[in-house]
């Protein structure tokens, strides 16, 4: 176990998902409202209809030999954070 987390510090700079408790705590008291169920509740109509699109998408590409999926998941989050900003402004 501790091999594999001296690896994985290798491999991954420090970041807020590998940094030092005391770094990682007042970062996760602040975002962990955002993520709250009741919130995001409200944006699983958006959720939804941009996962479809994506996955319609990808079905395409299946006949394909290789598929390059960074652009499309890429298009998908920025769609998706779009989407929610519009629904807060509306609401």
């Amino acid at each position: 176990r501790l091999f594999r987390s001296m690896q994985f510090q290798n491999v991954v700079p420090k970041t807020q998902f590998s940094s030092s408790v005391e770094k990682w705590k007042p970062r996760r008291k602040l975002l962990t409202p955002c993520f709250h169920a009741d919130i995001l509740r409200g944006f699983l109509t958006v959720f939804n209809e941009r996962s479809q699109e994506l996955v319609e998408h990808l079905r395409k590409e299946t006949k394909e030999e290789f598929t390059y999926i960074k652009t499309p998941i890429t298009l998908t989050a920025l769609d998706i954070i779009y989407g929610m900003l519009k629904v807060k402004i509306i609401n």
